[in-house]
C-alpha cells in the first residue's frame, strides 16, 4: 500500500514541476490526495522547485547536531578516536544516497563541505583562525565530499549500465544471466 501511495504522491509532486494538464486531484480508496511541494521519498527530500536546498539544509543540520554531540561526548584528544567517529557517525548522514540528491549550485556544495571541514578542525584540536582546514584536511587525508559524491554517481552510473546490459542480454539470447556472475569486487 506504501507504493502506490508513494507513487501519487510523486505525481502531485510532478504535476507542479511540470505543469502538465494533469488533473489536479488524485483519489486513493476514495480518499482525495492533497498536493504537495516537497516530499521526503526515501530519505530524500524532494521539491516542485527541483530544488535540494531543503534537503541539503536538513542533513547538514543533522549532521552539525551529531558532531556537536559527538564534541561534547568524546573526551578523548585522539585523533583516530575522533576521525573513526565522523567517518561512523557523521560523514554517512551526508553521503546517504548522494548520487541521487548530488548539488549543482555551489551554495549548497559549500554548506554539505563545511561539515566536513567542522570536522577535521575537531578531530586535529585545531581551531585557530591562523590554522588552513584545507592542509588539515590534507593531512588527514580526506578526499572532499564533492569528489566522493562523483564517486559514488559514476558507480551508481555503472551499476545501472550493467542491470541495462544483463537485460539486453536475457532479451537477445533468451538465458538467465546473474548480475553476480559478471561482476567481481
Amino acid at each position: 500500500m506504501w507504493k502506490i501511495t508513494g507513487v501519487l504522491h510523486f505525481f502531485c509532486l510532478f504535476d507542479t514541476i511540470f505543469r502538465t494538464p494533469f488533473p489536479s486531484s488524485y483519489t486513493l480508496h476514495g480518499q482525495v490526495l492533497e498536493t504537495v511541494s516537497s516530499a521526503r521519498y526515501l530519505g530524500v527530500d524532494v521539491a516542485g522547485n527541483c530544488s535540494w536546498n531543503a534537503h541539503v539544509n536538513r542533513i547538514t543540520g543533522n549532521a552539525n547536531r551529531t558532531l556537536g554531540f559527538l564534541k561534547r561526548s568524546i573526551k578523548s584528544k585522539s585523533p583516530n578516536i575522533r576521525e573513526h567517529a565522523y567517518k561512523v557517525l557523521v560523514r554517512p548522514q551526508v553521503e546517504y544516497a548522494s548520487a541521487v540528491w548530488d548539488p549543482h549550485t555551489q551554495g549548497n556544495i559549500n554548506t554539505v563541505e563545511m561539515v566536513q571541514r567542522r570536522a577535521a578542525r575537531w578531530v586535529l584540536n585545531d581551531y585557530s583562525s591562523y590554522s588552513s582546514v584545507t592542509s588539515m584536511l590534507e593531512s588527514l587525508q580526506w578526499r572532499s565530499l564533492e569528489q566522493r559524491r562523483s564517486d559514488a554517481c559514476l558507480c551508481l552510473s555503472i551499476i545501472l549500465f550493467m542491470a541495462w546490459w544483463l537485460s539486453l542480454c536475457q532479451l537477445i539470447f533468451s538465458t538467465q544471466l546473474d548480475f553476480q556472475d559478471t561482476v567481481t569486487l
